[in-house]
Order: C-alpha cells, then structure tokens, then sequence
C-alpha cells in the first residue's frame, strides 16, 4: 500500500481543527509571497532609479524625475511574468534562479517594446535601459535568494514550519519520514499505522488525535 503523507498542505495536523490549521498555512503562505513581491518591486525601483542617475539624461516620460509614476507599468509588467512563471511558488520553483533570469529579461523586453512602440521618441536612452536590465536581473536574483537564506534560518529556529502525522504501512514509515525531512519545512509530530485509516478505524483515529 502507498503510504499516507502530506507533501504539501498544512492539513496534516489532525491533532488541531482543521479550519485552524488552514488559516495558518494560508497566512504563511501569503506573508512568504507578499514578501517576496515587496522585494521584487523594491528591486526594481532601485534598478530603475540608479540606471536614471547613470545612463544618459534624456527628457523621457519615463524617467521618475519627470513623471514619478512611470516605474508602476514597468513593475507590473516584470512582476506579472514572474508570478506567471509560478516563482512565488513554495518549493525548488522559488529558487528557480534561472527560470527567474529568464523571466525578468523577458519582462526588460516586453517592456521596452511596449514602451518603444508607444512612444518611441520619448523613451529613455540605451545606457539607461542597459543599466536597468542588468541591475534588475541582479537585483531580483539578489533579493529571492535573501528572502530563501532567510526563511531556512528560521525554519532551523523553528519557525515557519508546518506540523504533520505521518499515517503510513510500518515498511514505509522511514521511507515516508526521510521524504518529508528532505522538504526541512514540516515538524512530524508522530506515526501512525495505514490500517488508522480504514473505513472502521477512521472515526476512532481522529478523537484519538
């Protein structure tokens, strides 16, 4: 028989309410990405800026000194593509660095098309956006990896953690408990047979939890 284990979902702590236990790993859940797009667009802003102070000086509309608003399309247009790409995901997709390169260039084009075609003699000079390119690609790898150093020292603290009870054959239990220890983001708070489960035992198991 397949072992019964939670790999993902909070869900696996039967020992506390369910709706509790959802609203906690909801909560983590969008604190993590909120976080994470906080320091995307802050990364951005700051590669926007910068490139303004050292490329070339034009009269652009999309320079912040002229119209302070301008950075809010460039934004969404790379954080779009990011999210799109499932890298505010939980997981190894978080530390997809080269998905993310990938998809911060491609958001740099998008937006240099867009912004060249709308207004082509309005657009910022070629080291501005050169200086941009580079800086946000660096910049974003930067602030993921930061905010992924930083949540695995406090899983190692303990925190951001979510509990589960591993139900599985006692041939499967090791096999089960070293899959969810390879993830370093669930506490296993006990074992319990599969037969736990059964359509007899079932009720039993959840009081007894």
């Amino acid at each position: 028989m397949v072992p019964h284990f939670p790999t993902v979902k909070p869900t696996a702590d039967l020992r506390s309410p369910a709706g509790s236990t959802l609203r906690k790993g909801t909560v983590i859940k969008w604190i993590r990405i909120f976080t994470l797009i906080t320091f995307d667009m802050i990364s951005l802003t700051l590669s926007w800026s910068l490139a303004e102070r050292f490329g070339t000086p034009t009269t652009s509309f999309w320079r912040l000194e002229v119209n302070p608003y301008s950075i809010i399309p460039i934004i969404g247009i790379i954080v779009s593509i990011v999210a799109s790409r499932g890298l505010y995901s939980a997981g190894d997709k978080r530390r997809d660095y080269v998905g993310l390169l990938k998809a911060v260039a491609l958001g740099d084009i998008l937006f240099l098309l867009t912004a060249y075609f709308y207004q082509p003699q309005r657009f910022v000079s070629r080291s501005h956006f050169t200086i941009f390119f580079v800086l946000s690609l660096t910049k974003m790898c930067l602030s993921h990896l930061l905010i992924d150093t930083g949540t695995k020292v406090l899983r190692k603290k303990g925190a951001i953690r979510y509990p589960v009870y591993v139900i599985a054959d006692p041939d499967q239990v090791t096999q089960a408990t070293k899959i969810i220890e390879q993830e370093d983001r669930y506490n296993i708070l006990g074992v319990a047979s599969a037969r736990s489960l059964d359509r007899y035992e079932r009720t039993a198991t959840f009081t007894k939890l």
